[in-house]
């Protein structure tokens, strides 16, 4: 006796087979990728040396905007780094030259206070001083 579905039953099974080879290899791949385009690129800092001469040429160059960016990428990424210091009084610096005196007061203050003792304290609290009559 033959049976009417069976042609049918046939067709659905092989398309079944093959979705589900399809997808067996979809499934290989991602793994075999390591889900790489899943996972964002992690931004590679230069050493502290490095950007603390980035951060100066772009203040030179009036780019305020960059040259903070660039100070305190240096700030976070390099916490026990000899550029730490510079690079917190040329933040301030930098955003007392932009007009942000709230911000740059904030810095100074913090520049005087960790580090009360360094040559350029002095200077460091005449600026936060011209900030508060700025403000």
């Amino acid at each position: 006796m033959i049976n009417k579905f069976s042609g049918k039953n046939m067709l659905l099974r092989k398309k079944f087979t093959l979705l589900a080879l399809i997808f067996f290899f979809a499934t290989l791949l991602f793994h075999v990728s390591g889900c790489s385009f899943l996972k964002t690129k992690e931004k590679v800092s230069l050493p502290a040396p490095d950007l603390l001469k980035r951060g100066n040429r772009e203040a030179k160059l009036k780019q305020y905007l960059n040259a903070q960016d660039t100070f305190e990428q240096l700030l976070e990424d390099h916490p026990d780094s000899k550029e730490r210091v510079l690079a917190l009084l040329y933040l301030a610096d930098v955003l007392y030259k932009d007009e942000e005196y709230e911000e740059a007061k904030f810095n100074y203050e913090k520049f005087t206070e960790l580090y009360p003792a360094h040559s350029q304290v002095d200077r460091a609290h005449f600026y936060k001083a011209m900030c508060d009559f700025k403000i």
